[in-house]
Order: C-alpha cells, then structure tokens, then sequence
C-alpha cells in the first residue's frame, strides 16, 4: 500500500512539473512573439504563428496569418509589452490573459487587455489566436 501512495505522490508531483514547465513554455513564447513584433522579425512569426490563426483587434478588425505578419512588417511600433496575468491549460491548449502596451511610431499609444490561445501542434507550442479589449473604466467610490 505504500508503494501505491508513494508511486500516485510521484505521478501527481510529475503532473504539476510537467504543468507548470507547459505554462513556462506558452509565456515564453508570448514573449518572444512580442519581440518579434517589436522588431518587424516576420521570418521569426511565420515559425510561431499556425497557419489558421486569427488575430481580433479591439476595434474589431480580424486578421489571418498572412496578413497579420504582413501588417508587422511595415514596423508600425515603437514598443509594446505583454504582462501576462494568467496561463489555463487543456492538455495542448493554453489561454493566455494579460495586459498589451502598445505605442505606435506615430505617437500613438494604448494599454489593451488581451486573450490569447497557444495550441501545441508538432511537439511545438504556437500562436493561434488573439482578442483584446479596452480595458474597463474605473469606478470612483464614494
């Protein structure tokens, strides 16, 4: 009986590794996709990108894969970081929630709270779709 405890303990304690390793890899690779946003590297988010992606801006403009990294390509943003608040997994499934900063090269700027699903396909985690929204106004208490 013994064994049983200890074998289902290692089970468990390998399950929440394995876990938490997956929920390193999705927020790593967030991070690299905002760099290479960042840095206009279209070859780098072809290889993180699936190719049925899509991409919902807050306005509600809906892009694909070709035209979201041709839209990269131009090297519109200054900047833009990602603060990642939450990472859900479903077997190879994981929705990210975070908070994007953004500032445009022409001044523009914007804080956005976004949605982001990584699928695992191939042994590889990669970016298949993205929403934001404004966030929501904050209410003074009286």
């Amino acid at each position: 009986m013994k064994g049983i405890v200890i074998g289902l303990a290692l089970t468990v304690l390998g399950a929440n590794v394995a876990f938490a390793d997956a929920q390193q890899d999705v927020v790593a690779l967030a991070q690299r996709f905002i760099a290479a946003q960042k840095t206009c590297n279209t070859a780098e988010l072809n290889k993180m990108v699936a190719d049925d992606m899509q991409f919902i801006h807050v306005g509600g403009m809906t892009q694909d894969k070709t035209t979201f990294v041709q839209g990269v390509g131009a090297c519109a943003l200054s900047n833009l970081t990602l603060d990642v608040t939450k990472v859900r997994l479903y077997g190879d499934t994981a929705i990210l929630q975070g908070t994007q900063v953004h500032t445009l090269k022409n001044g523009t700027s914007g804080t956005l709270i976004v949605s982001q699903v990584y699928v695992k396909q191939g042994g590889n985690w990669k970016f298949a779709s993205h929403q934001s929204t404004a966030p929501a106004p904050q209410v003074s208490k009286k």
